[in-house]
């Protein structure tokens, strides 16, 4: 994905998250992922119908090297990650 500025091309890298708690603020989950890899994201939390429990979201990095520290960071097997409402995320 290219994110084009008045400077010119940037390549950006973007992880689409689902099952997303729909009270979770963009800025604690970017508080969460820097703490955990030292990556600076964008996070986008993404409207849900009423009905549904859950929302989604979108990750969003500058670079591949952070882009491969958080899919790093997700995907490792020693983590659970879990709303305070209960719900959680097991990679």
């Amino acid at each position: 994905m290219e994110d084009k500025e008045l400077e010119g091309k940037r390549n950006v890298c973007m992880i689409l998250i689902g099952n997303v708690d729909k009270e979770l603020c963009p800025s604690t989950a970017v508080e969460f992922l820097y703490k955990h890899t030292q990556v600076s994201a964008s996070i986008f939390i993404f409207p849900s119908l009423s009905f549904e429990i859950y929302t989604r979201g979108a990750i969003m990095t500058h670079t591949e090297q952070d882009f491969q520290k958080l899919c790093d960071f997700l995907t490792e097997q020693n983590y659970i990650i879990t709303s305070s409402t209960g719900r959680y995320y097991r990679s």
